[in-house]
Formats: structure tokens, C-alpha cells, sequence
């Protein structure tokens, strides 16, 4: 009885593992651990669901790495086209700690990302 319940267990386990591989070999990621370059895209479209327009341009130095503005009535995050992955991270991470993320689906390790620059941006917007 008890090793069928682990047996149980231990395939559904098996089943989410092999699709969660499944879903990050799409991404290019290694199994253990997420790419960098994972967690931006999963952070665009956390943005996306917000309409948020994340763009890349060309941004003087004294600016730093860029930031959350509104154009035209639409929030946008510009960040310099020449910032490292980690700093499009942290900019984009930032821009998007600002709104309220209760009604969007977003990945657990997104979402403590984006809790963990909470205060670093201004206020607190609704979801759009």
C-alpha cells in the first residue's frame, strides 16, 4: 500500500519533471537551472500581460540602464541595447514591481524576482 502510494507519487513527479524539461529544452535551458536569458523572456511577457511595451534603444550613459516611463498613455520599459542580460533583468524586474501582479500568470521564480525589487520602483499601478 505505502509503496504503491510512492509509486504513485513518484510518477506523477516523473510526468511534471519530463514536461517542465520539456518546456525549458524549448527555452534552450540546461535541466537545474534557469538561464538567464529565460528569465528575461519570461519577464517580457509578464510585462505583455500588463501591456507593457519593452524596448531596447540606444540610451546615453548618464541615464544608466533605463527604466519604466509612460509614452503617449502606455507604460513602456526602455533599457540600453548594450545592458548586460542581468541588467535587462533588473531594470525590467524593477519596471514591473511597480504593478500589481495578483492578476496575471507568471512562474513562481518570476513572480519572488519581481517581489525581491519591490520598493525600488515608485508606486504601485493596477494590473491593466
Amino acid at each position: 500500500d505505502r509503496r504503491q502510494r510512492a509509486s504513485r507519487y513518484l510518477d506523477g513527479a516523473t510526468t511534471w519533471l519530463a514536461v517542465e524539461i520539456a518546456v525549458l529544452a524549448t527555452h534552450g535551458v540546461a535541466v537545474g537551472a534557469m538561464k538567464a536569458e529565460v528569465m528575461l523572456e519570461l519577464l517580457e511577457q509578464a510585462a505583455e500581460q500588463l501591456s507593457v511595451k519593452v524596448t531596447y534603444d540606444s540610451i546615453q550613459s548618464s541615464v544608466g540602464h533605463g527604466g519604466l516611463c509612460r509614452v503617449k498613455g502606455q507604460f513602456r520599459v526602455i533599457i540600453d541595447k548594450r545592458a548586460t542580460t542581468d541588467e535587462r533583468i533588473t531594470t525590467v524586474a524593477t519596471a514591473l514591481a511597480t504593478f500589481d501582479l495578483s492578476n496575471i500568470a507568471i512562474p513562481a521564480k518570476v513572480r519572488e524576482l519581481i517581489r525581491q525589487h519591490e520598493g525600488s520602483g515608485k508606486l504601485r499601478r493596477p494590473a491593466a
